[in-house]
């Protein structure tokens, strides 16, 4: 009965040893099959953190992008704004201010007269509230850069001085000249 035991416990222990080989081979498989999904994870992880950056690049884009094209935009309203008081605004007061110089003196109180200076003196504080201001006064120093010469008078004791506004000049509140003064200069 003794060695009938020894044996079965021979067949059991082979069978045991086979079952550990056979359940060693199942963990190296399966830890094999780990590896290669901590590998996929990790290239994914990767991909993840590469699609998540080009995601923040892109966002910050989007955001550069729609500040600048409002800053060009409020560039152009600027541009626009300029460009119509130049070519519109400017020249109906340069003849708003020749039609009310060349009024007679007999015509001067009546009330559409005023009314032309009223119109004149408004538009050009409107003109103000968006930036844009008169300059040029005879007696002022001449300036090529605000003036531009449109005659010169022989007037020793105004020399390099304005004696007279043909047409005023506008700057913007930055100085930025939008038309010079068209002035009279004084020479030896």
């Amino acid at each position: 009965m003794a060695k009938k035991k020894d044996k079965d416990l021979g067949v059991s222990k082979k069978q045991d040893l086979d079952k550990i080989a056979e359940l060693q081979n199942k963990l190296n498989e399966i830890m094999q099959k780990l590896s290669l999904l901590e590998e996929e994870h990790l290239k994914k992880d990767q991909k993840l953190t590469e699609y998540l950056d080009g995601w923040k690049r892109a966002q910050a884009d989007l955001i550069n992008y729609k500040r600048e094209e409002k800053e060009r935009l409020e560039q152009f309203k600027s541009y626009i704004g300029l460009e119509i008081i130049k070519k519109i605004v400017i020249p109906a007061l340069d003849d708003l201010d020749r039609a009310v110089e060349n009024i007679p003196n007999e015509l001067s109180e009546h009330n559409w007269v005023k009314g032309l200076i009223v119109v004149s003196n408004n538009i050009v504080e409107n003109l103000k509230s968006v930036g844009i201001v008169v300059y040029g006064q005879p007696g002022d120093n001449f300036d090529p850069n605000y003036h531009e010469v449109l005659l010169t008078e022989q007037k020793p004791e105004m020399e390099n001085k304005i004696i007279k506004i043909v047409a005023r000049g506008y700057k913007t509140s930055e100085g930025v000249v939008v038309r010079a003064a068209k002035v009279v200069v004084g020479k030896k």
